[in-house]
Order: C-alpha cells, then structure tokens, then sequence
C-alpha cells in the first residue's frame, strides 16, 4: 500500500459528510487519514445489526486495509473466501468458477471476504473517532452557494461547510433536492435475503460461496461472521411487488416454494430460515453529474447497482477514498473544491457506470469471467489525471 499524503493543515476545509453507511464513514476515515477533518451527520438515533451478508471483494479489502484496519479483523469478523462457484439450480452441475484464495492475493494484493453487515459497519465505526459521527440529524434540505453550502436539519439546526458529501443512499433527498435524476426502472424483480447459523444447516457439502443458476431466478449464498452464519440472497420475478425498502419482511413458506426445484443444498438451507427480508430490486441508469456547487454525490446516491456482482458497498467505499485524496491535494484552497469534484466524477464514472451496465445484465461470473478489471483496482494509487486507463 502506497503511502498517503497528508493535508499540511495550513487552512483545511471544512467537511460535512451526510450519512453514516458504508460509504459515509469510509469517507470520514479516508479524510482523517489523508488529515482532513469530517463531520458525519447520521439521521438514525442508534445503528442496528441487519440481517444481511455483504461482498468485499479485493478493490474494497484493500480500501479497509488503507483506513488501517487491522488483518486480524479480517481474520475473524469476515470470512476470507477462495473460490465462488457457479451452478446449475437442480443438478449442482459446476458451470463456472472465480479463483479468490491465494490467487486474489498474488493477482490484486488483497483477500476476497464476506461480511454480515452489521460487522463491516462496526469495523468502520471503530476507524472513525466517535465525535465525527453525530447521531440523530436528520438532514431536510440544503443550500448550496458558489463557494460553500448549509445543511438544514429536522430539528431546526443549520451547519455550513466547504464540502457536503451525501452519502445518503439510494434514496438520497439530497440528490433529489439538487439533481436531475433519471426514474429508476423496476425490473420486475424482487430479492430475498436472510442470514442463518451454519450448525442449522449443518451440511457438511456446502461451498462456501456459491451462485445457483435457474432458468428464471438465482440463490446466492456465502459464509459471514468468520464461518459462522451463512448469508443468501435472491433474485426472482414479480411484477406486482413495488416496495424498495430493506426492512420489508417476506414470506418464509412463499421463499420455499420459489426454489422447491432447486438443489437439496438450497433447500437445506431455506429450511433453516426463520424470518426473510424481501425488496423489489429497480436499476439506475448513470446520473448525469455527481456535483452542484461544493455539494457531491457518492455511492448508492449517484450511481445505485443492482445486487448481482456484490459491488454497491466496494464502489462507494472505492469513491470515499479517491474523493478524499483529491480534497487533500487542494491543501485548504478552497477555490479549487469545483475543479476537485469535476474531476472525481470524470475519474470515477466510467468504472462505475460499468459496473451498473454489466450487473443488470445478471451474467457475472456464470461461465467464469475476467476479474482482474474489478478487483485490481486500487482506490488509494489509482492515478489522480484524467484519462488514465487505470480509471476503469
């Protein structure tokens, strides 16, 4: 890992970060390690542990190995994973495989993990000091001028910085405040996901991570917690369900009977499942631009990807870091914050609007594929110039 230059102090931006996900405090720790300083204004009074599983794919290991978190965290909150299968859904037939064990190491100079959510989340939290996040602001609208921009929140407060950072998701009101954004498009869709303990499946067979193709629909399931949960997601058609929201619960009995065909290795697994979470799944075409003013977009807020490459954490924690070292090039001038996120886009864009193209077309990995596009990427050597070809 290359060493990061610090900001000399001299005269630092002031920097607000809105939402404390993923991409939010990746982006707080990316500031304090390149020595900015970062408020992260979080609407939620407490976090939560959600039912859910996350790929960490090399591009964003290396990102966490950056911020400076420790290996062993690797070694026992992730599951350091070594080979993806891909297979047919009734035969278990093997049609493709991505090597991810030492391979991934040698190739991309990082692991490829898997997370329960709840501990990645953790895991970043203790990567920031616990007076940057403020918990509880729920930010309702904001101002933007020429040279900086104000926050307004619910309970009648206002800060102003000379960055805003909207971390906020997929349903960014900050985007939709400030930006011409293109409808998200229902795919007619919809995904279930859950996380069970891996002694109540208790199948001695089990890959470790595996993606079981079916004519209509998929299964994709992989350990988290250091091997000791199993964490799925789906994905299967239906029209009539709209609802785009991770805390929506579905139907245990309706989730058997959608892969009653699948392979008995799946249906053990949905055996074990107690309670489910389902959304629709919609796709998003590639924003027109990130930045108004001192105001920019990252992550789910700019460019939403569709859950089938496991890449919508590791791009917004891949933009944090990109987007913190251009801010600490500026070194306190604060007249070259525009030129700065005009170039984060530029630098940025391509490799995701790519992303977003090739996990809607929902055929990564099926018959093997060239990775070495996505998870050599380096968010923290990348070259800073536009046109570089390492920018995809």
């Amino acid at each position: 890992m290359a060493a990061v230059a610090r900001n000399s102090g001299r005269s630092r931006l002031r920097v607000a970060v809105v939402g404390a996900g993923m991409g939010g405090l990746t982006a707080a720790a990316a500031l304090g390690r390149v020595g900015l300083d970062a408020t992260v204004y979080e609407q939620a009074g407490e976090f939560s542990r959600v039912g859910a599983g996350i790929h960490v794919a090399a591009n964003a290991v290396k990102v966490l190995l950056g911020l400076g978190l420790p290996e062993q965290t690797l070694n026992t909150r992730a599951f350091i994973n070594s080979v993806t299968m891909h297979r047919r859904f009734d035969t278990g037939e093997v049609t493709g495989t991505i090597d991810h064990g030492e391979e991934s190491v040698r190739l991309y100079g990082a692991p490829y993990t898997t997370w329960h959510r709840g501990d990645l989340h953790e895991a970043l939290l203790d990567l920031v000091p616990a007076a940057v996040v403020q918990r509880g602001r729920k930010v309702i609208g904001v101002e933007v001028s020429s040279s900086a921009a104000t926050l307004k929140f619910a309970d009648g407060s206002a800060e102003s910085a000379d960055v805003i950072i909207a971390s906020d998701g997929v349903h960014s009101p900050i985007r939709d405040e400030l930006f011409e954004a293109p409808p998200p498009r229902f795919t007619q869709r919809v995904a279930y996901r859950a996380v069970v303990s891996r002694e109540a499946v208790a199948d001695p067979d089990l890959d470790e991570s595996c993606k079981w193709w079916g004519p209509d629909r998929h299964l994709v399931h992989y350990y988290v917690s250091g091997g000791r949960e199993i964490a799925f997601t789906t994905s299967v058609p239906d029209p009539t369900w709209h609802i785009d929201s991770w805390s929506a619960t579905g139907d245990v009995r309706t989730l058997r009977e959608e892969f009653s065909a699948f392979h008995p290795r799946v249906r053990r697994i949905l055996d074990a499942v107690e309670q489910v979470h389902r959304w629709a799944i919609y796709a998003h075409d590639p924003l027109p631009t990130w930045h108004a003013g001192p105001v920019v977009l990252i992550g789910d807020a700019c460019h939403t990807t569709t859950p089938y490459m496991g890449q919508g954490a590791a791009l917004a924690m891949e933009d944090a870091v990109v987007l913190a070292r251009l801010l600490a090039s500026l070194d306190g001038d604060r007249s070259g914050v525009g030129a700065a996120l005009e170039r984060f886009e530029q630098l940025r864009k391509p490799r995701t609007s790519k992303v977003q193209r090739i996990s809607e077309a929902n055929t990564w990995g099926r018959f093997g594929a060239n990775t070495g596009w996505l998870y050599g990427y380096d968010a923290w050597t990348v070259p800073l110039e536009v046109g570089s070809d390492s920018t995809v």
